[in-house]
């Protein structure tokens, strides 16, 4: 299977357990978007071993209003290239921000947050291939997950004006390193 779209299936809560078998049958997916599921609360429930998606490349959320939880520690998407989460009203995290963004997203570099309203953080760390990062009603989230080192690309920031002048730094010199552009088509 390298392609995975689920939609509208009003009871399912997790899409994910903790069984060896059901994890192994999906580490092949190259595509998983998820969108409608009113009762889902967590991707993926009760991983407790490290557990490596190489193929996935694009994970797309959309209109989960119960999602709590997205991705547990043990997991790592080392070729994702794009993650795209909207509307999930009670999303507090991507990941735990004791995973660091070099080991958890090694190779992101779209990222788009859309009317999160709870969403505090992404991941510990930095992103180091962000290129492109689009927020929007995003308003909890007040530091980015990008680093300056000789290695980082510079990156495209879209988003609110408000929100933009609202972020902390750790490093007012990360500045430099991106663009920010005021919200446009997402």
């Amino acid at each position: 299977m390298r392609e995975c779209w689920i939609q509208r299936c009003d009871q399912m809560e997790s899409i994910f357990t903790a069984e060896l078998e059901d994890v192994s049958q999906v580490l092949s997916l190259e595509k998983l978007w998820i969108s409608n599921l009113e009762k889902l609360s967590f991707l993926f429930a009760g991983v407790e071993k490290e557990t490596n998606f190489t193929s996935l490349r694009h994970i797309h959320i959309d209109c989960c209003p119960n999602l709590v939880g997205l991705f547990c520690s043990t997991l790592r998407f080392q070729n994702l290239e794009t993650l795209q989460i909207r509307f999930c009203d009670k999303l507090e995290s991507v990941y735990d921000r004791s995973v660091p963004g070099e080991e958890a997203f090694p190779r992101l570099h779209t990222l788009r947050l859309w009317e999160l309203p709870e969403l505090k953080s992404v991941c510990g760390g930095i992103l180091p291939c962000i290129k492109h990062l689009k927020v929007k009603e995003c308003p909890k989230l007040k530091a980015l997950p990008v680093g300056v080192n000789d290695l980082t690309p510079i990156a495209i920031i879209r988003g609110e004006r408000q929100w933009w002048n609202n972020l902390t730094w750790e490093d007012e010199k990360i500045k430099s390193h991106l663009l920010f552009r005021r919200w446009g088509r997402f």
